[in-house]
């Protein structure tokens, strides 16, 4: 995949590629979905600079939904 410059960027490209997960992500003001938890190099984009975390080549991100359950 070509390198995106943000999590926002990337959450586009990945649209590109598989259609219809970006809403899946995001909610429509383009912010993180409540139980979509999306890390950068183990940081939690949250605590950062939310959607628009700067991306560089190497960094690792992970999209993980939320799972509850008994």
């Amino acid at each position: 995949m070509d390198s995106a410059s943000t999590v926002l960027r990337l959450v586009d490209a990945l649209d590109q590629r598989f259609p219809g997960i970006r809403g899946r992500i995001l909610d429509d003001q383009e912010k993180a979905r409540p139980y979509v938890n999306i890390f950068v190099d183990g940081e939690n984009i949250r605590d950062k600079g939310q959607e628009m975390t700067r991306l560089a080549d190497g960094n690792l991100v992970y999209i993980l939904p939320s799972v509850a359950g008994g």
